[in-house]
């Protein structure tokens, strides 16, 4: 992903638009990012019971919270 950015800015550009496209690439990363550490904090504050209400387990629901922004 990162490579990809670095050749989207270095690539010759057209008009400036590689360079744009790289920072817009990189915009929508940023937030994806910032919404997935927004929700794993939501994830962290749940308890047992809406685990249960969720089908899930508390030890699945604190893997999920725990994994780092980086990862899906």
């Amino acid at each position: 992903m990162t490579q990809h950015l670095l050749t989207l800015a270095t690539a010759p550009a057209h008009g400036g638009q590689r360079l744009v496209e790289a920072v817009a690439r990189l915009g929508r990363i940023l937030n994806e990012w910032r919404d997935r550490t927004r929700g794993r904090r939501e994830i962290a504050k749940l308890d047992h019971r809406a685990a249960r209400d969720l089908g899930i387990s508390l030890g699945q629901l604190q893997f999920e919270a725990q994994k780092p922004f980086w990862r899906a």
